[in-house]
């Protein structure tokens, strides 16, 4: 039996919220000193030293079953791109000999651009098939190798199963998958119709990056392909200018948040510098001989970019990035360097504001307006310093 709704309540694990017909309440208080935001980590990991029972907040396998009477409105995800390239050329040479070039885009490199073409009663568009190759600095090129920075063709296959699993958790009368990876643990009340027939029944938004787009496009083609939706009803992808821009942190629209930004960063450099020390008798022969730092060159989040980036594509690392306790110690001074400034109130308001503004808009606007609305599940393809950054916001990063 449906009940009026009261109000609207967000659950977030990782880049997941729902609305439900429930109710709704947030409480932040911490205070915005540097050294004591670094105490505060300090005392969390203290905590899950001392309890080994400590449950983080991200454990969805933990969470309650929820309440019989509740019946699932809206959703909303915020995903990170798929598995992508390192961002820039590092660890290249001996002895560590990562790739400098990576074969991994032969997917990216077949696609179908929309051109104007002459029509008898003016202009038609039409689609011209294309190949798209990366030249090198000296005129060379290769079948299939990926710009910096790109959704490698593994991120497009794992995008694609984990949006099918999505379909499976929100849309009736689809089998279930054998996966235990899906990408949502919600119960499957039958949110979405099988056939798309209405595209504001859907919301899919990118930031203005290729791998953000063209994961988003992978995940819209897993939940709606073409074949699923109406002609009328092809879903739109959604993208702001740069100054509007708020799937992420916009320092570029904020000097403040810039300012507050790059004095965490300085401050997480400060205090974590000397951690990094010890990491140098066994790190620094595969940086040409310089010290790992948070601020050194390459930076200590350019170590864990190449790193991490290497391990997900199965290519081989030396053997001292493999030690949990060194990646540890490294993630824990690049966590602090990019995300400690949201554990204050100021950065989460000018970093997260305007996006959860926009969330509680469409939420508060499906609690006012019930079945008028007909908006039932919105995605936001977006960087994973938005997803640490809503996380630290909503309480629930777990500093990884």
């Amino acid at each position: 039996m449906r009940t009026e709704p009261r109000a609207a309540q967000v659950f977030g694990f990782l880049f997941i919220s729902i609305l439900l017909r429930s109710t709704i309440s947030f409480a932040h208080s911490i205070d915005t000193e540097f050294d004591q935001v670094f105490q505060l980590s300090e005392r969390q990991d203290v905590l899950m030293a001392e309890n080994p029972k400590y449950d983080s907040p991200l454990d969805v396998e933990k969470y309650a079953v929820a309440p019989s009477q509740l019946e699932l409105e809206q959703v909303h995800i915020y995903v990170r791109h798929g598995e992508r390239t390192p961002v820039g050329i590092r660890l290249t040479g001996p002895p560590a000999n990562l790739p400098e070039h990576w074969m991994m885009c032969k997917t990216a490199r077949r696609l179908q651009a929309s051109v104007n073409g002459s029509g008898i009663d003016g202009i038609l568009d039409e689609f011209q098939q294309a190949r798209r190759i990366v030249e090198r600095a000296d005129g060379t090129h290769r079948e299939g190798e990926c710009m910096l920075g790109e959704l490698t063709d593994l991120g497009r296959k794992l995008w694609q199963v984990s949006s099918r699993d999505l379909c499976r958790q929100v849309v009736p009368n689809v089998l279930k998958s054998s996966s235990t990876n899906c990408l949502i643990r919600i119960a499957r009340l039958g949110l979405l119709p099988n056939i798309l027939q209405n595209t504001e029944t859907v919301y899919f938004r990118t930031t203005n990056v290729p791998r953000t787009t063209e994961s988003l496009q992978q995940i819209i083609h897993g939940l709606y392909p073409t074949s699923k939706c109406y002609p009328q009803a092809i879903p739109p992808i959604f993208v702001r200018n740069g100054r509007d821009e708020n799937l992420l942190g916009n320092a570029g629209s904020c000097k403040r948040l810039e300012i507050l930004l790059v004095g965490f960063a300085q401050a997480a450099a400060s205090a974590y510098n000397h951690t990094l020390e010890p990491l140098d008798k066994k790190l620094s022969k595969y940086i040409d001989g310089r010290p790992v730092r948070v601020d050194g060159k390459p930076r200590a989040s350019g170590i864990l970019d190449t790193i991490r980036a290497a391990t997900a594509h199965n290519i081989k690392v030396p053997s001292e990035f493999e030690e949990k306790g060194v990646m540890d110690i490294i993630e824990k001074a690049v966590v602090a360097e990019w995300f400690s400034g949201y554990k204050t109130d100021e950065v989460r308001r000018l970093g997260m504001g305007r996006l959860l503004d926009d969330l509680a808009t469409k939420m508060q606007q499906k609690v006012a307006q019930g079945d008028r609305d007909p908006l039932k599940i919105a995605v936001h393809s977006t960087h994973d310093t938005a997803l640490a950054g809503l996380t630290s916001t909503l309480d629930v990063f777990d500093d990884k």
